[in-house]
């Protein structure tokens, strides 16, 4: 064995359990996020719905809640929002709004985080 090869091996071998201890760790993290995610597009339907008993409509964009700043999810990206009518403008109650983040990674994908009807 080469000069120094043991202790390169040792290093390895170190790294490799600590990654393999923080896995549990990192994701009891990410479940926690996916929770706080949650809970903040419920609470943004939620406002949304007061909004609509008031204005007779959805807001447009989040922004008209005046909630004082765009909301951002757990990993600190904009909220999504948007509001559905299926094609049909003006027949009360057909309206609907979809609030969703696209979760812990950045694509558009199957672990998205979505609420609405």
């Amino acid at each position: 064995m080469r000069k120094g090869t043991g202790v390169v091996l040792g290093v390895f071998i170190v790294a490799l359990l600590m990654g393999l201890a923080t896995w549990p760790l990192l994701k009891i993290r990410r479940q926690k996020e996916i929770r706080r995610t949650e809970a903040l597009l419920q609470a943004l339907k939620g406002a949304c719905e007061q909004y609509s008993m008031s204005h007779k409509q959805y807001p447009r964009t989040l922004a008209d809640l005046k909630l004082g700043g765009e909301p951002y999810d757990a990993w600190r990206r904009p909220i999504h929002y948007a509001v559905i009518n299926h094609g049909r403008p003006g027949i009360a109650g057909r309206d609907y709004i979809q609030l969703w983040s696209d979760g812990p990674d950045l694509s558009t994908s199957s672990d998205d985080i979505r609420v609405g009807d």
